[in-house]
């Protein structure tokens, strides 16, 4: 009997609490558009970017900048409960190019489920395909 009222109050918990602290607001659109946005999100594509050039590839270019993020569609309430928010930027590299960047922030996926997560693909520059031809799986 307890543990039947443990897993209600769970269940009831779950499902009351909001997916993400910044979608406590009424305008979850304005708040999935700075998610995409965010400084930190950037900074965190940039850095692992950086930590695989240096550690795998070794083609000697980073990235420079990331210009123009916006939202490209949320995914929420599908077979995943966790809010995702599917994003493209352009990202400018240190050797000229200007790459289509794709990622998505996660609500809850940071670090021991804190925070917001991201994972990113850069179109081209994805020689094992992890997120599928020309980023598919990030699109």
């Amino acid at each position: 009997m307890r543990l039947l009222l443990l897993a209600l109050s769970l269940a009831a918990t779950i499902s009351i609490a909001p997916a993400d602290a910044a979608d406590t607001g009424s305008d979850y659109k304005t708040a999935d558009v700075r998610a995409c946005a965010d400084s930190r999100m950037l900074a965190r594509i940039t850095e692992r970017f950086a930590w695989a050039e240096r550690n795998t590839w070794r083609r000697g270019y980073l990235i420079a900048a990331i210009e123009r993020p916006r939202l490209r569609y949320t995914v929420f309430n599908g077979p995943s409960m966790i809010r995702h928010r599917h994003c493209r930027a352009t990202a400018l590299m240190t050797n000229g190019a200007k790459r289509n960047l794709f990622y998505t922030v996660s609500a809850g996926l940071g670090f021991a489920s804190i925070g917001s997560g991201v994972d990113f693909c850069l179109a081209g520059l994805d020689p094992w395909r992890v997120h599928g031809a020309a980023c598919r799986s990030l699109r």
